[in-house]
């Protein structure tokens, strides 16, 4: 069973699911928002992968996805990074959240 059916499982209501930009506001910042998210009970976190033209998301993620890649092109291989280490720890349940045609390019597992 997953961990997400788990925890849905455990808990029927109320459960929190907190999304963000990796490398927003600043690219060193992410991993301490997904620690303090955990420290404050989320239960999920989605992290978003920053775009460069996120139009379906609405103003509030097209800012911080441009800040977060004005913060530096390293932005997937530090999310990578992070990510990782959260996984490791499991202090809360990290979900991803990209686009499909940046995901879609030729060698992109291989740049992050």
């Amino acid at each position: 069973m997953s961990r997400i059916k788990k925890l849905f499982a455990a808990k029927s209501k109320n459960v929190l699911s907190v999304y963000f930009t990796a490398g927003y506001p600043q690219l060193n910042d992410t991993l301490e928002i997904i620690r303090q998210l955990a420290n404050k009970g989320v239960d999920m976190v989605e992290i978003g992968i920053p775009f460069s033209d996120p139009l379906a998301d609405g103003p509030v993620i097209q800012n911080s996805s441009q800040v977060a890649l004005q913060n530096g092109r390293a932005a997937k291989r530090y999310v990578a990074k992070i990510t990782f280490r959260a996984a490791q720890k499991r202090a809360a349940d990290n979900r991803h959240s990209a686009y499909f045609n940046g995901l879609h390019q030729p060698h992109f597992a291989a740049r992050i």
